[in-house]
């Protein structure tokens, strides 16, 4: 089975695939929450993690985010054996739970792109078992507390140099400059100052 993954894929209101015979129909409809097994050539998605979501012509509905698994290969790309619809892209609490419960690690950080609550994002930057995943968090945290404690203590270098390039304290970052650990993240510390002071 291939590494699950988040994308988008056009859907009208009936929750149907509007393209679907086009790629092998039959219909099929994409309740949201559950799993749906996918005949034919699978269901293709108009995206992969970090995308943006797309429009069609004739497409009455906007754009869900998908959540897929059991990739097959294709002459039209990759297409999907099972598909959940999560629902609408602003459901900020069905994609904070994905954050919290989904085991793959990219599928939390497409998740993550699209949060906008930032104790959310904290909590995500603390806890994640992921260092490239904290590090997506960290990118979009705006707490300048949130970032220091994160540039003092997180244990992998790349989070904390994400944190001191978006730190504005200058006493934080020279600091870091003269006690971390890590040469990477004591030169982003050093250049930020810079720019800060120029």
């Amino acid at each position: 089975m291939s590494r699950p993954t988040i994308g988008w894929k056009l859907l009208t209101k009936s929750m149907e695939s509007p393209f679907a015979e086009r790629y092998g129909g039959p219909t099929v409809h994409y309740p949201v929450g559950k799993w749906v097994h996918v005949p034919g050539r699978g269901a293709y998605v108009a995206g992969l993690p970090g995308s943006y979501p797309l429009t069609a012509a004739g497409c009455d509905d906007p754009s869900r985010l998908l959540l897929c698994r059991m990739e097959v290969r294709g002459k039209g790309g990759p297409a999907w054996r099972k598909v959940r619809n999560l629902g609408p892209v602003e459901d900020q609490a069905e994609l904070a739970r994905i954050t919290r419960e989904d085991e793959g690690w990219d599928i939390r950080m497409a998740a993550i792109r699209r949060i906008e609550d930032q104790a959310e994002l904290s909590r995500i930057a603390r806890e994640d078992a992921d260092g490239y995943v904290r590090r997506v968090a960290t990118r979009r945290l705006t707490s300048q507390d949130e970032l220091a404690r994160i540039a003092r203590e997180d244990a992998n270098w790349i989070v904390r140099q994400t944190a001191v390039e978006h730190i504005t304290d200058q006493g934080e970052l020279a600091r870091a400059t003269r006690k971390d650990a890590d040469w990477h993240v004591r030169r982003a510390a050093a250049e930020r100052l810079t720019r800060l002071r120029a």
